[in-house]
């Protein structure tokens, strides 16, 4: 359930030549989307809360 939780990660320490990977240890089809469904709840809180910031900052000045 996981997996969508640390593709950014993965993909960032491929980036820097790092031997990273994701293994899928034969789990079920629901919890594996239902982990990207998660990821994807939580980086859109991530990214609302820094664009909400960036606007206050923009208004402060």
């Amino acid at each position: 359930m996981y997996h969508g939780l640390i593709i950014p990660f993965s993909l960032l320490g491929k980036a820097i030549g790092l031997n990273i990977g994701i293994y899928d240890a034969g789990k079920d089809v629901f919890s594996y989307w239902l982990g990207y469904l998660l990821a994807l709840l939580v980086y859109a809180k991530i990214i609302r809360v820094l664009w909400l910031g960036i606007k206050l900052r923009m208004r402060k000045t």
